[in-house]
This record gives structure tokens, C-alpha cells and sequence, in this order.
């Protein structure tokens, strides 16, 4: 059910939210510049941006109100009556990090640019680039090949470790027949 349009208080609020001036709408009018700044930097048209903050009025005037409107009602009216003065540009200051930051873009491409053309560059590019391949390719095989020692460093360890040989035979000889009966378990 559609409610009753009060044009005069319709007119009011919409004034207030494009100007500021009321307290109540106050946190309306925040977003509504919030979402008219979004828009800016997304580079919409104004045409398009005074279109969808029309639309964002009426939407908020009826949540304001709570209630129903005929927004073909409002949207005549809106366009008839109301006048809204957007033609703003998103133009963001100059900033001190940003020209820094163009300078160091500006300098980088420079660089690249005269490193492309050089042939003598490219050419020491070429050799240090093999260079450098040719001694990843020898520190690999040197560390396979301490790898490999450690390898049969380990081997032998393990292998001497568990070793079983004639001195362990001779050990348990040697303890058997001077065995005495302190170290027994008979008493």
C-alpha cells in the first residue's frame, strides 16, 4: 500500500541531504557523500551519478519515513522540482609519496629501456647470466657430492656400530670364567 506523498517534506529532506543543513539527516547525508565519492572514483559519468543519487534520495527518504511511496511519483517530481548542482571531478591532491613514487616508475622504465637498446649491456647480461648458471649447476654437483660422503661417513658408522666380531665372542668368554659370586644372582 502506497502512502500519501507530503511533496513539501519530500522537498525538505532532499535539500537537506544534497546541502547539509539538518541534524537528523545528518549520518544519511555522510553516506550519501560517501557513496557519491565511490562513485567519483569508479569514474562514472555525472549524468549517471546524478541519476543514481535521485534514486539514492528517494530510497532513503522512504527508509527515513518508513513507509511506501509511488516512486514513479517521486521520481517526476524529483526531476521537475528539485535541481541538483553535481559536476564534480574525482581530482585527488598532489601527493608527496605519490610523485616520489612516479619518479622512481619514471626511472625504473628509463633504466629498462636504455638496458633493451644496449647491446653491449645485453651482451655482459648474456654472460653473467651463464656465469651464474654454470656455478649453480657445480655448487649442486659439489653438494651431491658431499651429500654422497656423508652418506658412507654414516654407512660406516652404522655398520662398525652393530659389527659383531670375535672380541664380543672373547667378552663373553672372558666373562664366564671369571665369574665370581658377587656378580652372581645366587647368594
Amino acid at each position: 500500500m502506497t502512502m500519501q506523498i507530503d511533496y513539501c517534506n519530500f522537498k525538505k529532506f532532499a535539500d537537506d541531504i544534497i546541502a547539509g543543513n539538518n541534524v537528523e539527516t545528518e549520518n544519511i547525508k555522510e553516506l550519501f557523500d560517501a557513496y557519491t565519492t565511490y562513485m567519483m572514483s569508479k569514474k562514472i559519468s555525472n549524468e549517471d551519478i546524478k541519476i543514481k543519487r535521485m534514486t539514492s534520495i528517494i530510497n532513503n527518504y522512504e527508509a527515513y519515513k518508513n513507509a511506501n511511496y509511488n516512486k514513479k511519483e517521486l521520481i517526476e517530481y524529483y526531476k521537475n522540482y528539485l535541481v541538483d548542482n553535481f559536476n564534480k571531478t574525482f581530482n585527488p591532491p598532489k601527493c608527496l609519496f605519490t610523485a616520489a613514487q612516479r619518479e622512481r616508475r619514471i626511472e625504473k622504465e628509463k633504466e629498462l629501456f636504455e638496458i633493451e637498446t644496449d647491446d653491449i649491456a645485453h651482451h655482459y647480461k648474456e654472460i653473467n647470466d651463464k656465469y651464474s648458471y654454470y656455478n649453480c649447476e657445480y655448487q649442486k654437483n659439489d653438494d651431491d657430492n658431499i651429500s654422497d660422503y656423508e652418506d658412507s661417513e654414516y654407512e660406516f658408522e652404522y655398520n662398525e656400530e652393530y659389527y659383531t666380531s670375535d672380541s664380543d665372542y672373547y667378552y663373553d668368554e672372558y666373562y664366564s670364567e671369571y665369574e665370581s659370586d658377587y656378580l652372581s644372582d645366587e647368594y
